[in-house]
């Protein structure tokens, strides 16, 4: 049987009701598990806490108890390591987590029985590079999309892209939303960008609040390299990963977008059906 790292999201599971769920059938089933140190602590189980690192370093199954949110920052540091990852749908939207509350005992013995398929997510990678930047800025893994936008609230931001073969556009807005296909019913769908299947390799570029009517979001192969720069050399910029880290870019700056060298793994348990995920999806929006 794997050993199985516990992830939770406190603000998610205050109480911590769903995780002692959790642990109640791994602990009837005899599986090796561990969690945080501090959740184990409240449980009072402190002899199945380790450090967080410790967790991704020691066990072959990460289980995320969340939302899509909580998915994202796991999958980031798990995919380095190739570690595959069951999400337990503590959120609104659920495209990630794909394991309900009801269903865990159900869950917990089909992954300790080996019962389950591991599927492979396409990730995005970003280089910065610039004059004043005395060595580059590297960035491994985006699950979700990378977004490129303006430093300043009170100016639009003149954008310029490129691709392998030459300019792909020139705009001014608010920036631009890279998407990997996982992320494309994220912030990319939001700023007017297709859903794509998460499993065709490709990537969209999707410009937000584009102040033309020419600049449309556009669907790009996986092996292309998309380079984002601000076309007045003076502007700075803002770079965010999966809507939940952030980093300067300085003036002068070029961001290069590719297709990163990791994927993520997720464990699936069931007969994949994305289209009536995202058909279901979509109608819990417009309520």
């Amino acid at each position: 049987m794997p050993t199985i790292g516990i992830f939770v999201n406190l603000q998610k599971d205050r109480y911590l009701d769903v995780t002692r769920q959790l642990v109640d059938e791994l602990t009837h089933q005899q599986a090796d598990f561990y969690l945080e140190t501090s959740i184990a602590a409240a449980l009072q189980i402190p002899e199945f806490g380790m450090e967080e690192e410790e967790l991704y370093r020691n066990c072959q199954v990460l289980m995320a108890l969340g939302g899509d949110g909580t998915i994202l920052g796991v999958a980031r540091r798990a995919a380095p390591i190739g570690i595959p990852i069951a999400g337990i749908n503590l959120g609104r939207m659920g495209f990630l987590t794909e394991i309900e509350i009801g269903d865990l005992k159900k869950v917990v013995r089909q992954i300790l029985a080996g019962r389950y398929e591991v599927e492979h997510r396409m990730m995005l990678a970003a280089k910065v590079t610039g004059p004043n930047r005395p060595e580059p800025l590297e960035i491994q893994c985006a699950m979700n999309d990378l977004m490129v936008t303006r430093h300043s609230v009170n100016r639009m931001l003149r954008v310029v892209l490129e691709a392998n073969n030459g300019l792909l556009d020139r705009f001014s807005g608010d920036g631009v939303v890279i998407a990997s296909p996982t992320g494309s019913t994220g912030y990319s769908l939001s700023a007017g960008g297709p859903i794509v299947d998460p499993l065709l390799p490709c990537m969209v570029v999707t410009p937000i609040c584009a102040h033309t009517l020419h600049s449309r979001s556009m669907v790009l192969s996986r092996d292309e390299e998309i380079r984002i720069r601000a076309a007045r050399p003076e502007e700075a910029m803002l770079l965010m990963v999966d809507g939940q880290e952030s980093y300067a870019i300085f003036p002068g700056d070029e961001i290069a977008v590719a297709r990163s060298p990791y994927e993520a793994l997720f464990l699936r348990l069931q007969a994949r059906d994305f289209y009536s995920l995202v058909r279901n999806k979509l109608w819990e929006w417009s309520q």
